[in-house]
């Protein structure tokens, strides 16, 4: 079996030649004809396909679990054997609910799905065709253009990605570098996922081949009710991405690492280029026991020094004739700075082809730094920009209005300057302000409010870790990040993390440290109801969609009835009324073919 994954979707020079499974090239699946076979894996074939309707290339995926069908002469696929029937079936089921769940998202780092259906009796969906590498291929073929900075950028997007996914509470639980294609912008997107591989090692235990070794966590090896799947599953996989990037070496299994781990951190390794922090948080996303690793992609993206990518700005309008002059505050039309030029502790993300993705943050940043000469710059360009009937008029009343702000700002200069007139001291007591050089105005702010958010934290007696991360989400690149940052890996090795909500982020912290310190835990009126669901089904609770089970293994609950709908398209639908207690744990198992 070939070693290459099925979805790493690489230029059309790259197409290989493939295993009597395959289709030959010139053959046609519905209005797919098939020009080039990209990646063969162990449960499924990629396609490079030409579409007749839309004319375009697309990436064409079939269903193929080689090691318990084969391909027959008319084209179909055949079971090998009656035993493998069943798990066959399921993991088809499987690949097309795959399909369909994909096809409801439309994000950058997440494939795109355009059709899927069945033929041949077996499954395919067309995808979007992606131009690239995957991460695997440039770690073995560019490894000097893999740094510290880089990594993040990808980081930023993958983890996008899995809060999208978490959200309707998916996991991917197949993340490695062969599964993380870097499109020729430099963008990442996510590839393969792993239900279908998962649900027939579920079915079929003889089959060895279902998980990547150094990638899988503990929790997917082991067939324990009381080891739940999380976002803390895909961030031990991610981190094992990392680990491989800064080491040029696979981690050994997590079975292996349960019995006696052979792993040093990386934090105490010398690993130039890569800084303590960054090592540290990979060292405890790579936690061998679920508890001990960070629970939230927001707990992770603190931990790694990430903050939330903000949405591309708004495409550049064309600049007066006035924003060139010297006096005119940076804006965001003008490029970034250099990220070799910056102070470390400041350093900005940035990718030569990436520059749209980051374009926010140096924005943000001016912004801080001129709140003053914002406040102080009247809006005449607005008023300029005003039609006139004729020139000379256009020209009296720009002269009008810009005498009126001028004497607008004279006014608020002398009232300011009145507002500040100092109190009267005692004879050769010197104010204090006059101690220090003036500040602008709004920077003065800033640094308060984080210097008293850090000395509020420095007091509490026991800081849980969510108090670290809200003050490291408000202050990604204050002056005491590194503290924060120190102080959250402390209080993570002494106690396990605490289990948030899967849709948790860092917008969802307190909004003050002094809030965060006076409130006090509330005991949830929840309970959890474990799912086992077979072959497979969409749930739904109270008419709200929860997902796909399996996956999905368990719901969270509020206290009292609750009315839980399973829908499988090839059974009648079940709808069982479920009660719920407080703390407390039940089952919901449905077999659709009993």
């Amino acid at each position: 079996m070939s070693t290459s994954n099925p979805d790493t979707i690489n230029d059309p020079p790259d197409t290989m030649t493939g295993s009597a499974n395959c289709l030959a090239i010139g053959t046609r699946v519905a209005e797919f004809e098939i020009t080039g076979i990209i990646g063969e894996g162990g449960f499924g074939i990629v396609y490079l396909a030409l579409d007749h309707s839309l004319r375009r290339t697309v990436a064409l995926k079939e269903y193929m679990p080689g090691v318990m069908a084969g391909r027959d002469s008319d084209q179909s696929v055949v079971v090998r054997s009656k035993r493998h029937r069943q798990a066959f079936d399921t993991g088809l089921r499987s690949f097309i609910n795959e399909a369909r769940m994909l096809a409801q998202f439309d994000h950058p780092a997440l494939i795109k799905i355009h059709r899927f259906w069945e033929q041949n009796n077996t499954g395919y969906m067309a995808m979007h065709y992606y131009e690239g590498q995957t991460l695997k291929r440039i770690l073995h073929d560019n490894p000097d253009f893999v740094t510290e900075a880089w990594l993040k950028v990808i980081l930023g997007l993958i983890l996008e990605a899995l809060e999208a996914l978490y959200k309707v509470q998916i996991l991917h639980r197949d993340i490695s570098p062969e599964n993380i294609m870097i499109q020729k912008d430099g963008s990442a997107v996510l590839l393969d996922f792993g239900a279908a591989r998962q649900i027939i090692s579920d079915m079929t235990q003889s089959l060895t081949v279902i998980l990547k070794p150094g990638y899988a966590p503990i929790e997917q090896y082991a067939d324990d009710p009381s080891m739940l799947q999380g976002p803390w599953t895909d961030l031990y996989s991610l981190a094992a991405v990392m680990y491989v990037a800064v080491t040029r070496t696979s981690p050994p299994s997590s079975v292996a690492r349960m019995i006696k781990d052979p792993i040093a951190p990386l934090a105490d390794g010398d690993y130039p280029g890569y800084s303590r922090g960054f090592r540290s948080a990979i060292d405890q996303a790579l936690a061998v026991r679920p508890e001990n690793r960070p629970q939230t992609i927001a707990a992770f993206r603190a931990l790694i020094g990430l903050e939330k990518l903000a949405p591309p700005p708004p495409p550049a309008t064309r600049p007066s004739a006035r924003s060139g002059q010297s006096g005119d505050r940076k804006t965001a039309q003008e490029p970034a700075p250099r990220a070799d030029s910056l102070d470390p502790d400041t350093q900005i993300m940035t990718q030569p082809t990436m520059a749209a993705v980051v374009a926010a943050a140096p924005v943000a940043a001016a912004g801080r730094e001129s709140t003053s000469r914002r406040s102080a710059t009247p809006a005449t360009d607005a008023r300029m920009a005003k039609s006139a009937t004729t020139a000379a008029t256009s020209g009296k009343r720009r002269l009008l209005f810009i005498g009126l702000a001028g004497v607008v700002i004279l006014a608020a200069l002398i009232g300011v300057r009145g507002l500040r007139k100092p109190v009267p001291t005692e004879p050769g007591a010197m104010p204090a302000a006059s101690a220090v050089a003036p500040e602008r105005p709004g920077t003065e702010q800033v640094v308060d409010a984080e210097t008293l958010g850090w000395e509020t934290l420095n007091q509490q007696i026991n800081p849980t870790a969510l108090d670290v991360t809200g003050f490291i989400a408000r202050y990604p690149n204050g002056k005491f990040i590194d503290q924060a940052r120190s102080r959250l890996t402390d209080i993570n090795r002494r106690t396990p993390p605490e289990v948030l909500p899967i849709t948790a982020s860092a917008a969802d912290a307190p909004a003050t440290d002094l809030e965060v310190a006076a409130t006090a835990p509330v005991e949830p009126l929840t309970g959890t109801v474990t799912l086992s669901i077979k072959p497979w089904g969409t749930v739904t609770v109270d008419g709200v969609p929860k997902g796909v089970s399996p996956p999905l293994k368990r719901l969270t609950l509020t206290e009292g009835k609750h009315q839980i709908k399973v829908v499988n398209p090839n059974f009648p639908d079940r709808t069982v009324d479920f009660t719920v207690s407080k703390k407390k744990t039940a089952s919901l198992t449905i077999d659709f073919a009993s």
